[in-house]
């Protein structure tokens, strides 16, 4: 068993370094991680604006539902940017990190734009 020190076979034969090797195993691991934390935030996030909403309705008071909103959002937004760039460590191509760099100047437009509405809104009430 001679690749007992190396976690892939290519690390085995000399093709990629032990470090690269841990990086193949525990990135894909961690950025799945970190998207499925920015989603559980979105959804929670919508959830608990959408009870506020709810409460503003029935009770006729004023409820901050689209700051809760915002401010999840932009939670939600930090988190799978981080997995997006954790996928740029392991990209392999020219054309993946293109798509990796338009992924996040997207999803950066929309984290400002948020902020914004969000910083907005607070100075509003």
């Amino acid at each position: 068993m001679p690749g007992i020190l190396f976690l892939t076979a290519e690390a085995a034969e000399g093709h990629v370094s032990f470090f690269e090797s841990i990086i193949e195993v525990i990135a894909p691991e961690l950025i799945g991680l970190l998207e499925l934390i920015g989603i559980l935030v979105l959804v929670i996030g919508a959830a608990m604006s959408l009870v506020q909403c709810v409460k503003s309705y029935i009770g006729k008071e004023e409820n901050p539902a689209g700051l809760i909103l915002g401010k999840n959002l932009a939670l939600g937004l930090e988190f799978l940017m981080a997995g997006e760039i954790i996928k740029t460590i392991t990209a392999r191509n020219l054309d993946e990190i293109a798509l990796l760099a338009g992924i996040i100047v997207l999803r950066t437009a929309l984290a400002l734009l948020v902020h914004f509405e969000v910083k907005s809104e607070e100075q509003h009430k």
